[in-house]
Formats: C-alpha cells, structure tokens, sequence
C-alpha cells in the first residue's frame, strides 16, 4: 500500500527547496504527495507572494477531506494567526505525525517581519511537531549563540532549543570537518551524532528534503532514529549524484531522481 504525505511550505520556481523539492522526494521515495502552497517565490530574488491565510487553509481543508495523510511536513508558514490555524487543522487528524522544518523563518525576518515574531512562530510549531528539523544556522539563530564549532556545542544548541519544544529534535549541517558532515538528533534522554561522508557538492535544499525524506520514512518506519538515518542516508546520495545536474549557476540541487532509471 502507497502510503499518502503532504507538504505545507512555499513554492520555488526552479525547484531546489520548498514544495517543489519535497513533491520530488516524495515521488522518489515512493509515497502519494500532497501539498499545501503557502507562498510564490522567484528563486534567487527577493521577489514572494504570501497567499491569503483563507487560500492556504482551503488548501489543507481539501487535502484532508479526501486524502488520509500518515506524515506532513510544515515548512514556511507568514504569519501568527495561519501559524494557529495549521496547528488547530493538524491536531484534529488522530495518528498524523508530523515534521517541521521552518527552512524560510530566517527570510521572513529578512524582509521586514520582526524577529520576536519569527520565534514566536517557530517555537509554536516546534511544541506540537513529532520532530524539528533545524540547520545550525537557524539553531544558532533562534538561540542568540554562534554557529556551533564541535559536537558539544551543537548539542548545547539542542539542549537549549528543546526547552521550546516537544523532545525531539534534529540539527543539521555541521561543517566543522573536512571529512564528515554532522547532524546532531537530540531528546530530553540523550543526544545521538550522526555523521555522513562530506561530499563537497555546491548543492542548495539538502535540509528541506532531508526532512520530506524523513517524512516518508517516519511512515514506514516504527523507529524515529531509525527513520532519521534512513532520510540522512539518502539524502547523501542524492547530493553525490547533484552533478549529474545542469545548472547555469555555481550551486544547484541535490538528484531528488538519483535513483530512477532515466
């Protein structure tokens, strides 16, 4: 049985992040996509279009009237008030779990939104997702520290962020090692390092499809960490094959497609 997911974040035009990036991880993996459009945006400018509230909880209201959905991922979400409504339609649907990987709330400051507001978002949604998914920027953001430089430091980052959440947590993206590239999965018990070959690809969007890989994962997996190296390992993959991509740029993004016969 395909199990069915479903995506809330932005659009991006050309496909790197946002529900681009996750409908292809979804396809890739497997899994039946749905997907709840919160903003159009024109990769690489500062150029987005937030979508009416009313419009982006249309969207969810119709996918969870005809679809059940097993997993979700949130992304970006503009505002307080639609921040409160995903919440309120989300925790009416018993057995959802769900992933929230805010990947734009640091944009949202960028352009003109307060940074008090910022948090506010985040840490809401952060109490009612099943995991977090932060890089070590947004970590460090959120927290008023320095961009980690070890493991111990990541991990005070986590100890710290979990204070504002439910007790699960993955940072990601530590670059500290020419070697390996760390990510840290924290609970209130304990803090597990998980290291990948590091690859060296000018790729953009790992951390948005690691988590909608993790997503369908969590659908199929009983075990959470488990589900976490399972999404880990295939987002490394999908980095090694980035360049069998063609871009007219100097970064570009992860082969969502790696695995699928041409």
């Amino acid at each position: 049985m395909i199990t069915n997911v479903l995506t809330i974040s932005l659009s991006d035009s050309v496909g790197w992040f946002g529900i681009q990036a996750d409908v292809k991880t979804f396809t890739a993996l497997g899994a039946y996509s749905t997907s709840v459009v919160t903003a159009i945006t024109a990769h690489g400018t500062d150029l987005y279009t937030e979508l009416s509230n009313d419009i982006v909880t249309g969207q969810l209201e119709a996918v969870l009237a005809t679809t059940p959905i097993s997993c979700c991922k949130v992304g970006w979400l503009g505002n307080e008030t639609l921040t409160q409504r995903i919440i309120t339609l989300l925790s009416e649907q018993q057995q959802l779990k769900w992933v929230f990987s805010p990947g734009f709330a640091l944009l949202n400051n960028k352009h003109g939104l307060p940074a008090e507001t910022v948090k506010s978002i985040v840490f809401n949604l952060m109490k009612k997702a099943d995991i977090t998914c932060l890089n070590c920027e947004e970590a460090a953001w959120l927290t008023d520290q320095k961009y980690p430089s070890d493991f111990p430091e990541m991990q005070q980052l986590a100890l710290q962020l979990l204070k504002q959440g439910n007790g699960q947590l993955l940072i990601t993206g530590g670059n500290w090692s020419d070697e390996f590239v760390i990510d840290c999965y924290a609970t209130t018990e304990s803090c597990v390092e998980l290291a990948a070959k590091q690859d060296h690809m000018p790729v953009v969007g790992a951390g948005c499809s690691l988590a909608a890989a993790l997503v369908v994962y969590l659908s199929k997996v009983p075990d959470q960490l488990d589900a976490i190296r399972s999404a880990k390992s295939w987002v490394t993959r999908a980095i090694h094959h980035s360049n069998e991509l063609r871009f007219d740029t100097s970064k570009g993004s992860i082969n969502h497609l790696f695995d699928i016969p041409a």
